[in-house]
């Protein structure tokens, strides 16, 4: 490929790199994304050369900083595109870039991003499941469920553990062995379901999922029980799009609205997960779930409190 030697030469590469840039999302094709980064490898080299040949190109330099930001807001949709034939580190290896190119390297800053956002759900995570062992705890010594239940609650626990360990295999056995103990219960056979997608079993999955429908009260529910599973597993690209759903079928659902905009946070959009959280706190406000409004506030109020 031959490299532009004058600024004249540059413009229509940085035109071209700005429509590509432009039409990123989702939806994009590895194709597409490779040819941007051809473009952005391009102008990387070109501009030091002929900045260093006494060229003008301040005028340059901006318009590659403002393609730089763009495709860094979009690091997600880029990250996602590779993701679906290989992934980044496949195309990185390939291409063996240079570190200063840094768009070869957005996944790594999103596995950053989705660590330190995971870690600190992880934390409310393990203050929630504290509270609840320490309710189960008080209500085995003063209720006295039967052996089974008492049986079957040590299993979910247990599974839960290894869920947040990462040990998928092991959380799908106990899970199952509480499910035998209680075949009725809508989260169990949900938690069931989650546990043979993340460990690539669609079929097992599908049926799962099917069956764990049958035990809640509206499809809307089930969407907003599994996008809150997938939470927790971090999945926040597949967790906004299932809360997206379930409140575009229901749009009093404030639980759903909560559950996007923990999503959304997950994902670093930070307006959009503050918008569902107020449209969150009003429904519970007038439906009268007063602990689901104050934990949309809370969560409001902690978005607030971030930079950006």
């Amino acid at each position: 490929m031959i490299e532009p030697q004058t600024i004249r030469e540059l413009r229509p590469i940085l035109r071209e790199a700005e429509l590509a840039v432009a039409r990123v999302d989702r939806a994009s094709s590895v194709e597409e994304l490779l040819a941007l980064y051809g473009l952005l490898d391009r102008i990387a080299v070109t501009l030091p050369r002929l900045e260093q040949a006494g060229a003008a190109v301040e005028a340059e330099q901006v318009r590659l900083e403002t393609i730089c930001a763009i495709l860094r807001a979009k690091r997600r949709s880029v990250v996602h595109g590779f993701r679906q034939s290989g992934g980044l580190p496949t195309y990185r290896q390939q291409n063996l870039p240079p570190e200063d190119h840094w768009w070869w390297y957005l996944d790594q800053q999103v596995a950053r991003e989705q660590a330190q956002h995971r870690r600190r759900l992880l934390r409310g995570a393990l203050i929630t499941s504290a509270i609840v062992a320490v309710l189960a705890i008080l209500y085995v010594v003063f209720l006295r469920p039967d052996k089974a239940t008492r049986l079957r609650y040590d299993y979910q626990f247990q599974g839960d553990a290894q869920v947040q360990q990462g040990n998928y295999a092991q959380a799908l056995d106990l899970y199952l062995r509480a499910l035998e103990l209680a075949p009725e219960d809508a989260e169990l056979a949900l938690d069931v379901g989650v546990m043979y997608e993340a460990l690539q079993r669609p079929d097992d999955a599908t049926r799962q999922y099917a069956e764990a429908e049958t035990r809640y009260e509206t499809h809307a529910a089930f969407q907003t029980a599994r996008a809150q599973q997938y939470i927790l597993l971090g999945w926040y690209e597949r967790a906004a799009d299932e809360a997206l759903a379930a409140t575009l079928e229901d749009d009093r659902n404030a639980l759903a609205q909560c559950t996007l905009g923990s999503a959304y946070e997950g994902l670093g959009r930070k307006q959009d997960a503050m918008a569902a959280l107020w449209v969150c706190a009003d429904l519970a406000s007038e439906q009268g779930q007063d602990e689901l409004y104050v934990h949309a506030k809370m969560l409001l109020g902690n978005l607030m409190q971030q930079p950006g």
